[in-house]
């Protein structure tokens, strides 16, 4: 069995963010090291995502739009919410003369955790009132080294959901 996370940035820049993403992406190196997990990538994306338009039929555009698509399923099939994390809304552009734009704002960070292949948990997520980010799922899976990561417990009972691992820096 091979598990891999995937940490998705809005940016590297040196903004409040970064030491945060630099503690999270030091867990997964832990995690790696530990055997916990088999390994993980980090890819940025931008802090919005437009729905439509000539970016979105790009291939990177596709690839991201297909992406959150594949966290949305995940979450309706085992009755999480990604709201208001990956919020959905119009946005009107009067001034610059451009129609209005479906767009998605995309969280400062997200972790996906596959097990061969198949989505098994997102965060930042809902879970009724309960909200798990990433940096409790990390602290989950530190904690947890003797025994099956939570996520992978409350994972066996439900439907299993077929995904397309999503990739952006040529792997």
């Amino acid at each position: 069995m091979t598990t891999r996370l995937e940490l998705y940035v809005r940016s590297l820049s040196a903004s409040e963010a970064r030491t945060e993403q630099e503690t999270v992406v030091e867990q997964l190196a832990t995690l790696v090291e530990r055997g916990l997990i088999d390994e993980y990538s980090v890819d940025v994306w931008g802090e919005e995502l437009c729905q439509t338009g000539a970016i979105a039929e790009t291939e990177p555009g596709r690839a991201a739009l297909e992406l959150v698509a594949e966290f949305r399923a995940w979450a309706e099939a085992t009755g999480r919410s990604l709201t208001p994390f990956f919020e959905r809304r119009t946005v009107h552009r009067p001034l610059t003369g451009e129609g209005s734009r479906l767009i998605i704002k995309l969280p400062v960070m997200t972790l996906a955790a596959y097990r061969d292949g198949e989505l098994t948990f997102v965060a930042p997520c809902r879970e009724g009132e309960t909200v798990h980010s990433v940096g409790s799922l990390l602290d989950e899976l530190l904690a947890e080294e003797h025994d099956a990561p939570e996520f992978e417990k409350r994972e066996r009972s439900l439907p299993v959901y077929d995904s397309r691992p999503f990739r952006t820096n040529g792997d």
